[in-house]
């Protein structure tokens, strides 16, 4: 019954970022110290996170005006997520058409949300089990994305975001703390 509470918890989050969003507000501080670190995270009046050794990554991409593509979403953790919320900054001009699960670690789940906002430069990927088991630890592929560059697109960096109302790049863990993922940015390189 936790589970399922958990699930609808962050499910609702999601789906009320599909009102009408603000503009971007992303703010990044980089700790000064260790023990800064360490501390619980809040970023731009979110909910408090506690850090982890969890991981997302996505390979640099270079493309060009016009070109269509894919990028993965590559996911490390090293304790199961009963929830995950994944809101990603994509660089300007870069048209994001669609998120496949195939193959990926996360395949198995029935609730897999995805928010595409194109003209905010949005993407916000959920991963919420509700009568699955958690989302495992391990190394794998958390989704594959594909994008189209507009004409005018330039180079940019694919980053983690925070989406109104609170969704930040962060899981649920078996003891329902909410922890951040790390996050290592993309350069997207248009020639």
């Amino acid at each position: 019954m936790k589970r399922i509470a958990v699930g609808i918890m962050l499910f609702a989050l999601l789906v009320g970022c599909q009102s009408k969003t603000e503009s971007d507000q992303s703010a990044q501080t980089t700790p000064a110290t260790q023990q800064q670190a360490q501390q619980t995270r809040t970023m731009n009046n979110g909910p408090e996170m506690r850090p982890s050794d969890a991981l997302l990554t996505i390979d640099n991409i270079t493309t060009a005006p016009g070109e269509s593509g894919s990028f993965v979403i590559k996911y490390n953790g090293d304790e199961p997520a009963k929830a995950m919320v994944v809101p990603l900054k994509i660089p300007t001009g870069m048209h994001i058409d669609s998120v496949s699960w195939a193959g990926s670690m996360i395949d198995y789940l029935a609730n897999k949300p995805v928010r595409i906002a194109n003209e905010q430069n949005l993407l916000l990927i959920a991963a919420v089990p509700v009568t699955e088991p958690p989302v495992p630890t391990g190394a794998g592929t958390l989704a594959t994305v594909y994008y189209t560059m507009q004409p005018d697109a330039k180079s940019g960096m694919i980053e983690e975001t925070f989406a109104p109302p609170a969704n930040q790049l962060s899981y649920v863990d078996t003891a329902k703390t909410l922890a951040h993922i790390n996050f290592a940015g993309a350069q997207v390189t248009v020639q």
